[in-house]
């Protein structure tokens, strides 16, 4: 199955068996694209000790996007997924954003550059789960722009409607935790 990805098998093969790996560093360059992407994302499934995987600039799409979020439902020890400069589309980050519903030890998600990040159907699924999960209160969502969510709650201060590229989650983002909650999960 992974004879034409023999550098990624090997890497899978490493993460599947739980060797004491605890992070993973495959930045640009390494071209694993989505085949990689679910070759890893399948490895996750039964790992015990990676911590942080790095897959920024590797030309993933939104299938291998779908297996790092399928990944993310049943993995209990990831708590950093970089995937920046990716070609990650509105709908595989609605689904990452999903798995966070269920995931509770992922702290860091890095999805800036895709041009999914700043779609406001893909803040809203990451609004509902991080507002309605207390376990993300301290996520860290670089490059995930919320600006989208807050501008269309009413009444929302102006200040939250004008965050700069710098600013994702900050204190317009907790200050209204209960408004955007209702709003962002329809409740």
């Amino acid at each position: 199955q992974l004879s034409s990805l023999a550098p990624i098998g090997c890497v899978q093969g490493e993460v599947a068996q739980s060797a004491p790996l605890t992070a993973l560093a495959l930045p640009c360059d390494a071209e694993i694209a989505n085949k990689g992407a679910v070759a890893l994302s399948e490895a996750l499934a039964c790992n015990t000790t990676l911590e942080t995987l790095e897959l920024q600039s590797n030309r993933i799409t939104d299938r291998g996007g779908f297996a790092m979020a399928a990944a993310l439902l049943g993995n209990t020890t990831l708590k950093g997924l970089i995937l920046d400069m990716n070609d990650l589309e509105k709908y595989s980050v609605m689904a990452l954003g999903g798995a966070l519903r269920t995931n509770t030890t992922l702290r860091k998600l890095r999805l800036g550059g895709n041009p999914g990040a700043h779609a406001p159907e893909g803040a809203l699924y990451f609004a509902c789960a991080l507002l309605g999960c207390p376990w993300h209160r301290f996520m860290d969502l670089d490059g995930m722009l919320l600006s989208e969510v807050t501008a269309l709650i009413p009444d929302n201060p102006p200040e939250c409607a004008k965050w700069d590229n710098d600013r994702y989650l900050d204190h317009c983002f907790h200050v209204h935790y209960d408004k955007m909650l209702a709003f962002a999960c329809g409740l």
